[in-house]
């Protein structure tokens, strides 16, 4: 990955972060949605412990469009 794209990431996540104390995620029911806990076997509680873990190197690419 190359550094700019490394220093945007981690701008992303700090702010993120940040917001995620304050604000609560509101997520889309959408079937693939269910479908991928499901695949994952993780709970919604689970999902979100998952996300406040999320650190640069697990950026792999997107945002992607549906």
């Amino acid at each position: 990955m190359p550094y700019s794209d490394k220093l945007e990431i981690e701008s992303f996540l700090k702010e993120f972060k940040i917001k995620l104390k304050t604000f609560d995620i509101i997520f889309k029911n959408r079937e693939k949605n269910g479908q991928a806990l499901y695949d994952l076997e993780i709970t919604h509680a689970q999902r979100l412990k998952y996300i406040e873990k999320l650190k640069t190197e697990d950026y792999y690419r997107g945002p992607s469009e549906d």
